[in-house]
């Protein structure tokens, strides 16, 4: 098993993170505090349609975040199923929307979510082999996620999936994922792990905030 360190500078403090490269855990095991969801590969005919869900979650940040921590789970559940089915059904009528699925800065996006997308910043990293130029990338994305203000959405893209993180305190976000078939919180040493698949992913990562 690899051992990476990333030492991290924040606000004059260094911060120290340890990632293993694991192979045998899946990102869902990462969470905390889970709820049970649908996910788009049985709820909708259409495929790689979880960039759009991921700006209808957005859309809907407020009630997911009520939802979630008042323990209504059926509700959180029927709320994430009818946000599968509206992102199949935006990507089935819209023919603009690569079959493979969207970048989080396509013009579909901007063009169908622009009153989410003009406040965003958009980011890209290339993670590759280990070395360090990958942790470079790796710390990189944790400032990033230490820039974030509390109930900032960020919306992350890596090679054919789209997920979200939302900030509820501080270290601390929900993960909305429409692949998963569980949500819940991690931390920030989490979501890196979540991110990058146990330091295993190699790719374009994109985060938007």
């Amino acid at each position: 098993m690899k051992k990476l360190i990333y030492l991290l500078l924040i606000n004059h403090n260094y911060k120290l993170y340890l990632i293993k490269t694991i192979n045998a855990m899946d990102t869902i095991d990462l969470l905390t505090k889970t709820v049970d969801t649908p996910i788009q590969a049985t709820t909708t005919d259409t495929k790689y349609p979880c960039t759009g869900f991921c700006y209808y979650a957005i859309q809907n940040k407020d009630k997911i975040y009520s939802l979630y921590f008042n323990g209504e789970k059926e509700k959180y559940y029927d709320l994430i199923e009818r946000l599968i089915v509206d992102a199949g059904n935006r990507k089935r009528d819209n023919k603009n929307i690569p079959e493979e699925g969207e970048y989080i800065d396509q013009d579909t996006v901007k063009s169908d979510f622009d009153e989410i997308v003009k406040d965003m910043k958009f980011y890209e990293f290339g993670k590759v082999d280990d070395g360090e130029y990958n942790d470079l990338v790796i710390n990189n994305v944790a400032i990033h996620l230490y820039d974030i203000k509390k109930y900032t959405p960020v919306i992350v893209n890596r090679s054919l999936e789209t997920f979200l993180l939302i900030q509820v305190f501080e270290d601390q976000y929900i993960v909305v994922d429409s692949h998963k078939s569980k949500h819940g919180l991690v931390d920030t040493f989490g979501a890196l792990n979540y991110i990058t698949k146990y330091n295993n992913y190699q790719g374009t990562i994109q985060l938007g905030y």
